[in-house]
């Protein structure tokens, strides 16, 4: 398995968190999880050679070769595979910014996939096209580079204190507390709940539940004296049936059993 990055162009390096290809010639690993743990980020996939197969939140969806494919807000994981020559393009949102460039409210993507003309009718049919026609990776990059930059100059959409806002969280691994943001925003809690429903997906306690559980199992991944390694990590819950509740939430197994499971696609961006 080849994974590559890519440097976002200057306009986007606020908006993307990562760009990245991955290739392999015998598909994914039948003996791997093939688990993708929820990070609070959007992303947009690109398969670009043979097709990919998802199953989010119990639905299996199959995305043709060539199609775009945007991904929402997760609250739980999400299983990937591919089969044969497989080849997989994609772009990572930063939470703060992702609202800037979609035209709907993000609520609609939370636990789903829509195709990038289902989003953009055909503005995104005739990106879609351009894209399936460019033969390197780079150069499809580009093209959807130039698609993004376009729409946040056309939406030109900026709340500063509801960035302020999810940054806060992100700051903090998701132990702020929702009325420390309110009382710093100004927002009442309606309000700030509403904004985050609607340009994130999710509310701000899911949210930050979300990001203080992403920030653990970075921890229990990055090598195998982390993973075995249950340090630091009651900082962050109650106590150990807290955090075993919320691990197997998002997981759907418990620590215990998640470490004794391969999951090297999941954890290849990790490593990065």
């Amino acid at each position: 398995m080849l994974l590559k990055l890519y440097q976002p162009r200057p306009q986007l390096k606020n908006y993307i968190s990562m760009i990245w290809s991955f290739e392999s010639e015998n598909g994914i690993p039948i003996n791997d999880l093939k688990q993708i743990v929820p990070n609070g980020e959007l992303k947009l996939i690109v398969p670009y050679k043979n097709k990919l197969k998802s199953r989010i939140d119990g639905k299996e969806t199959t995305h043709k070769e060539s199609s775009i494919i945007v991904v929402g807000q997760m609250t739980s994981s999400a299983f990937i595979d591919g089969e044969g020559q497989v080849g997989t393009l994609g772009i990572m949102f930063k939470p703060s910014l992702v609202y800037r460039i979609f035209q709907i409210g993000l609520h609609e993507l939370t636990n789903f996939t829509l195709s990038l003309e289902d989003i953009f009718g055909s503005t995104g049919s005739r990106l879609l096209e351009v894209v399936a026609n460019e033969e390197k990776v780079e150069d499809k990059i580009r093209v959807i580079e130039n698609f993004l930059i376009d729409q946040i100059e056309y939406n030109n959409k900026t709340n500063h204190l509801y960035e302020h806002a999810v940054e806060s969280i992100i700051k903090s691994n998701g132990l702020l507390n929702i009325y420390d943001i309110v009382d710093d925003t100004g927002y009442s809690k309606k309000h700030l709940e509403r904004l985050f429903k609607t340009n994130i997906g999710v509310l701000p306690k899911t949210f930050s539940k979300i990001f203080r559980f992403y920030n653990i199992y970075k921890s229990l991944n990055l090598s195998e004296e982390e993973k075995n390694s249950l340090d630091g990590v009651y900082d962050y819950y109650y106590d150990q049936a807290h955090f075993i509740k919320e691990f197997k939430h998002f997981t759907g197994i418990t620590p215990g059993h998640f470490s004794r499971q391969t999951n090297n696609f999941g954890k290849i961006f990790l490593k990065q």
